[in-house]
């Protein structure tokens, strides 16, 4: 029996267009974006280079230890090749590829009897999301220094581990009792960049890997014994912690959650499906490349005709924000909101693209921009495709 396996970059048709769009940034100010899709590409050779061959992939529980062991931030006193020094003897053997076992959903390789196809999904591969405002935002030593999606992030997130550490009594506002589960959890995960809106890891991911002639047999075994694998260059700070910010117990949700998230930082090159003993079945490679973001240029207002324009999305969105905590807040940070527009003003999804640093206000005016529902048109009687606001809780 002969099976052939394709994979999302083998197959992949690179495309190359151009939309434009207009998008305006809010404050006082404002921002023109002009926005291009640009054609991806993916680095096919160097993963297809491991297909047929037995690897011994480093646990991810010895990998991460490693890495918290590099040093990720410079001291005050010390010189810039007295840290680069310390660094480059930490990292050691772990410059350049790393090959870390990650679990296999096997729910997520689906096989067609019909087709006598095995497909193997990108969520067989990573299944989850975390928030790394914790490890990256405001109060972190890499603040405005690493850029994170609060949604859309090129990484691979493990599943969480979780240790139970008892139980106690709780009180809720109304004097309601309830028994709170204590959990510690850890969730890891490697992560290389902020995504673009909706760019995935990988070019396919309803058929990352693919397998023909494949008999229920062996699409059986195969599901049953596969493991995976991912392959990295770990590139600086190289490693990251933080906390994910859980709130209080409730009634609804009665559980003390005590979360950290343990990020690995580098280039996520390749994905490996391993058999029982380590030979890899299938390599993909993973979008290398990234698309192009909207780039801000300023620009004169006046000149583009926008102030009044600006000031009608502004009244129609200031309005429907509630942020009583707005005077509390140190500083005046910003929050940069995404939305995908329909010809009349609709607003058809939105989402946060740059967090201020402040969950509460990047929920608040979240929700103020959704309330809003529709936008007005600009003199032209027209609207963006794409709008970028950037907004602060302190007019």
């Amino acid at each position: 029996m002969t099976i052939t396996k394709r994979t999302s970059a083998t197959t992949a048709v690179v495309a190359s267009f151009k939309e434009k769009a207009m998008s305006y940034r809010l404050r006082v100010g404002v921002l023109i974006t002009a926005c291009a899709l640009f054609s991806q590409a993916y680095a096919q050779v160097a993963c297809s280079s491991f297909d047929g061959q037995v690897v011994q992939p480093v646990r991810a529980n010895v990998l991460w230890k490693r890495l918290a062991s590099i040093p990720n931030v410079k001291g005050e006193y010390e010189t810039t090749a007295a840290y680069e020094a310390r660094v480059a003897n930490a990292l050691g053997d772990l410059a350049g590829q790393v090959i870390v076992d990650v679990p296999i959903d096997s729910k997520f390789m689906v096989y067609d009897a019909d087709a006598n196809r095995l497909d193997v999904q990108s969520y067989a591969f990573s299944n989850g999301t975390t928030k790394y405002s914790g490890v990256f935002g405001y109060g972190t030593p890499f603040d405005g220094k690493i850029k994170y999606g609060m949604s859309d992030n090129k990484d691979v997130v493990y599943p969480s581990e979780e240790v139970r550490l008892g139980s106690y009594i709780g009180v809720t506002a109304l004097g309601a009792k309830m028994r709170v589960a204590k959990i510690r959890r850890t969730t890891k995960a490697i992560f290389e960049r902020e995504a673009q809106w909706n760019e995935g890891l990988f070019a396919n991911p309803k058929a990352v890997m693919s397998f023909d002639n494949i008999t229920p047999a062996t699409a059986r075994q195969m599901k049953a014994t596969a493991k995976g694998a991912i392959i990295y260059s770990p590139k600086a700070p190289y490693f990251a912690k933080g906390k994910f910010p859980w709130g209080e117990p409730t009634l609804e949700g009665p559980m003390d959650i005590d979360e950290t998230i343990e990020v690995a930082i580098g280039a996520i090159q390749c994905a490996l499906l391993l058999d029982g003993t380590g030979k890899v079945y299938a390599a993909t490679a993973t979008a290398t490349v990234r698309t192009g973001r909207p780039r801000m240029i300023e620009a004169q207002q006046e000149l583009l005709g926008l102030s009044g324009y600006a000031g009608r999305i502004a009244a129609a969105v200031r309005p429907n924000i509630t942020f009583p905590e707005a005077d509390g807040i140190q500083g005046n940070p910003a929050v940069e909101l995404e939305a995908l527009l329909a010809p009349d003003g609709t607003i058809t999804s939105s989402r946060i693209a740059k967090s201020s640093g402040n969950d509460a206000w990047d929920t608040a005016a979240l929700r103020g921009l959704q309330r809003t529902a529709r936008l007005p048109r600009d003199v032209d009687g027209k609207v963006p495709s794409t709008l970028t606001l950037s907004l602060r809780p302190k007019r």
